[in-house]
């Protein structure tokens, strides 16, 4: 990734390289260095970038 790399240019790549990974990737929230942050919150090298399915059950 470039320095001025986006939370959505990672999404875009890891679809780009995994397609069946888009109907997870559209109900995904994303969260840096352990916080929720927006598509447009910029990448710094370090930086832990996780994408959280949603989930369910329980009663």
């Amino acid at each position: 990734m470039d320095d001025n790399a986006t939370v959505a240019n990672v999404r875009a790549l890891l679809l780009e390289r995994e397609p069946r990974l888009q109907p997870v990737m559209d109900r995904s929230v994303s969260a840096l260095n352990r916080r929720y942050v927006s598509p447009e919150t910029l990448l710094h090298e370090g930086d832990e970038l996780v994408f959280i399915p949603p989930t369910g059950g329980g009663c």
